[in-house]
């Protein structure tokens, strides 16, 4: 039988962020950035989030009691504040809200500044999808990938660089102020392709969405930033594969794109700028680092090795969630004279709540939310909302 409280909600949300500071690691150091794997990355993130739609305890769980001190924190957070209509409101509660409403409002900003920028390329995008330089160079390279050509190319005023825009109808929409010689536009075209050819789209959007739940965690807004640099670069590795002359000629297109778009930093309108803001990326200092990683090639056994380490941890860390629950520990009987929290039936009463889940008050004072009565003497009495007694604890 599955039990969902207050211990296996905490459990879960301490698992998850584990798991997205583990994930932000790698992305510390250079060594750990290009050894680190494109799609252990994505299986992490979708573990955490899996980890967080499953804050439930299992029969197989093990209740691992916290220090005197955190319980006294976590009680003191569960403790009702104020009773509004028969339900009881504590500090938890108010953190649950704001969780959810901040989520909320940063979702609702991320949906408007999709739909403000998808209106801008609609508005301000030049359709050259027929345009013989750039179609002749993507039928080739789909038909290299055994893929339909369904790419639409878009040229747009105020994009500093490139972008893959869409995942059932991709765009790739180019910078209007530059003008790409043939040799450099072949690798442009090629690197978008592979993005949307390797679902980097929906990558995108599962961190993103992390991100979104977990707000107030820096952790998951690293994550997020780090690892578009990441897919970055395994694109770059996949379009290099090794070979030193294709190296030095995606290399030079990286430079040349940089230099383009910090001129077109330089000269974009105020209003333009301003108009494109969901669509208009910094200097793109990612691009320093992609050219740096290109010149460095890991061993096997280094690659091996890290991807290792790091998916080890992130099994140990689910796996001891998963057999384990943190739950806020009882007081052991104080010293003569002082008030006692160890529950008995003579200073213990639990309230049932619209859940079927039971608030357990010892000396008054209220201590955790519960449903299951393990741990408990027999005897406690079980009051409504009303404050009649309906049961005991047998």
């Amino acid at each position: 039988m599955l039990h969902f409280s207050f211990s296996t909600v905490l459990t879960a949300i301490l698992t998850s962020n584990v798991i997205a500071i583990l994930i932000t690691i790698p992305f510390i150091k250079k060594d750990f950035t290009i050894c680190i794997g494109y799609k252990a990355l994505f299986c992490f993130v979708v573990l955490a989030l899996l980890r967080l739609l499953l804050p439930f305890e299992f029969p197989f769980t093990t209740n691992v009691f916290l220090p005197q001190f955190l319980s006294r924190i976590t009680a003191f957070l569960q403790q009702p504040l104020i009773h509004v209509a028969g339900i009881s409101i504590s500090y938890w509660n108010i953190f649950e809200i704001v969780w959810a409403t901040g989520s909320i409002v940063i979702l609702i900003f991320s949906i408007r500044n999709y739909y403000r920028a998808q209106n801008y390329i609609n508005r301000r995008g030049i359709d050259k999808t027929e345009d013989s330089k750039y179609k002749t160079i993507l039928d080739d390279i789909c038909r290299k990938h055994h893929q339909p050509n369904r790419f639409r190319v878009i040229e747009l005023p105020g994009l500093r660089v490139p972008i893959i825009w869409g995942t059932k109808k991709p765009l790739i929409i180019l910078p209007n102020a530059i003008d790409i010689p043939p040799d450099k536009l072949r690798y442009i075209l090629q690197h978008e392709t592979l993005h949307y050819f390797r679902h980097d789209p929906f990558v995108k959007r599962a961190i993103h969405f992390l991100a979104i739940i977990y707000w107030w965690n820096p952790a998951c807004w690293q994550l997020h930033k780090r690892s578009n640099l990441l897919l970055e670069m395994y694109v770059d590795q996949a379009i290099t594969k090794e070979n030193p002359n294709v190296v030095q000629e995606y290399l030079d297109c990286l430079i040349f794109i940089k230099k383009q778009a910090l001129y077109i930093s330089s000269k974009i309108a105020a209003s333009l700028e301003k108009e494109a803001c969901p669509l208009i990326q910094p200097h793109n200092k990612d691009i320093e680092k992609r050219i740096t990683m290109l010149t460095r090639k890991p061993s096997y056994f280094q690659r091996a090795g890290i991807n290792i380490l790091f998916a080890t941890l992130i099994a140990f860390v689910l796996v001891w969630s998963h057999l384990y629950v943190l739950e806020t520990a009882y007081y052991p009987p104080p010293a003569e004279g002082e008030m006692t929290f160890f529950p008995l039936p003579e200073n213990t009463y639990f309230i049932i709540d619209e859940f079927s889940n039971y608030e357990v008050y010892i000396n008054g004072t209220y201590i955790e939310t519960i449903s299951s009565f393990e741990f408990y003497p027999e005897g406690i009495k079980i009051y409504n909302k009303k404050g009649e007694v309906i049961n005991e604890t047998q």
